[in-house]
């Protein structure tokens, strides 16, 4: 059972939320929000839109937002990389640091509080921060990343080739190609279907998919030489299993997935907001259904049994009670 500890309505637009205890770090669009005891403790005038826990939970990192983002990236890759510029809140959460502008396309959302796993273009880095030095410990070239994540054996990277999708396990911190393959699919029916989301980390108690069909047709044809027929495909948006086994079918394709061990979060539109399934990824079963009336865009994070939900100012923090 999922159940809400709290609810804030905060100043500005929520970013990204980091829960440290009875804490939580928020990333505003008017600086980084401090929450204590139930209400905002101290606002830090420095913009994030990202923010990366550490383990110990004794320091954070903050990304802003692109720095004159690059154009989209098509082939062939793009020339110009996406730079943020890096800060570091260190407990009691009063003050920050500047690490300075690095490129970074994508990151971990986590790092042990030295080592930090990112990639941009076709390259990974890891960056190391040391006291108040901040720079490069080991890159490795690959094609076209797009997640990466700290595992128990190092870091999990996933790619992209050629409309199939791999991934490689490198060493931390050094980034030395521990093993490498082909990531599993559930079978759709493409190309009248896609996923919308996706998350296949070995940290999970079994991948989860999001499958859309939305505006997609099957073609058919009577006969060879008679006109292709176009048929709406309907009522295909689901959450999925591995082995295709449905979690759930949803009325519209999925606007989001937060998953972390042995749970996940999924969220759609339905009836003028937004509809969240608290899912056990054990049971492959949906374990709450709540629904956010007027909403139209969310974030989430899980930490344990936490689970941080924002929509625009508003933070609701909830708990996961077990089956009570």
């Amino acid at each position: 059972m999922l159940k809400q500890t709290a609810e804030y309505d905060l100043p500005s637009p929520i970013h990204d939320v980091v829960l440290d205890g009875g804490r939580a770090i928020v990333a505003l669009e008017a600086g980084v929000g401090v929450l204590e005891r139930g209400a905002l403790a101290r606002t830090l005038d420095v913009a994030t839109h990202a923010l990366v826990a550490s383990d110990d939970g004794q320091s954070v990192l903050g990304l802003s937002a692109p720095i004159d983002p690059p154009a989209r990236r098509i082939s062939p890759p793009k020339e110009r990389p996406c730079t943020r510029r890096v800060y570091r809140l260190r407990r009691p959460w009063a003050s920050y640091e500047d690490l300075g502008v690095v490129s970074v396309e994508g990151w971990s959302a986590t790092y042990d509080g030295r080592h930090w796993p990112t990639y941009e273009g076709d390259f990974v880095t890891m960056f190391e921060c040391v006291g108040a030095s901040f720079g490069v410990r080991a890159r490795f070239e690959t094609l076209w990343p797009y997640h990466i994540e700290r595992i128990a054996r190092g870091i999990w990277l996933e790619t992209s080739s050629l409309g199939a999708e791999h991934f490689v396990v490198l060493s931390s911190p050094d980034l030395r190609e521990l093993e490498r393959g082909n990531l599993d699919r559930c079978k759709i029916d493409f190309p009248n279907e896609h996923f919308s989301h996706t998350a296949n980390a070995p940290t999970l108690a079994q991948p989860i998919f999001c499958v859309a069909g939305d505006g997609a047709f099957r073609r058919t044809t009577a006969a060879v030489d008679d006109p292709v027929v176009h048929h709406p495909v309907k009522n295909v948006h689901r959450v999925v299993t591995l082995d295709g086994s449905v979690i759930a079918r949803l009325p519209a394709p999925a606007a989001g997935l937060a998953a972390e061990s042995d749970r996940a979060l999924v969220w759609y539109p339905e009836k003028g907001g937004l509809t969240f399934l608290f899912v056990s990824l054990r049971e492959a079963w949906v374990k709450r259904r709540f629904s956010i009336a007027g909403a139209t865009k969310a974030g989430a994070r899980l930490f344990g049994r936490k689970v941080a939900v924002w929509v625009g100012a508003t933070l609701r923090v909830f708990r996961d009670v077990g089956d009570a």
